[in-house]
């Protein structure tokens, strides 16, 4: 079945692509043409609106089924699977410069 969801998910996802480079390929057409007859409107025509919504439609389905399976965030579970040293050992925790020399002196 994941395979099928796989398969699924991509052809969603390409055709979404395709529909929303199609309708912004139709916005910029639209624009040049009232440019180019001299006539100022603020809105896109209800098809190029309706094909962008479409577009996401078919866009966000396939964006999830290809994602795959998701890891829980819950921290404990991934705190489980490491030790306490490895945990522990990362290099903001060390202290590199410390203030022997102070108390001790500097050694010659």
């Amino acid at each position: 079945m994941a395979v099928l969801d796989s398969v699924v998910g991509r052809l969603l996802y390409v055709v979404g692509i395709v529909l929303m480079m199609h309708a912004a390929y139709s916005a910029v057409d639209h624009l040049a043409y009232l440019k180019a007859v001299g006539r100022h409107e603020t809105s896109l025509p209800s098809d190029i609106v309706l094909e962008t919504l479409l577009s996401l439609a078919f866009f966000i389905p396939g964006a999830v089924l290809v994602s795959g399976t998701l890891k829980p965030i819950a921290l404990e579970l991934e705190l489980a699977t490491k030790t306490m040293d490895s945990i522990d050992a990362t290099p903001g925790f060390k202290v590199l410069n410390t203030r022997a020399s102070a108390i001790f002196g500097t050694a010659q």
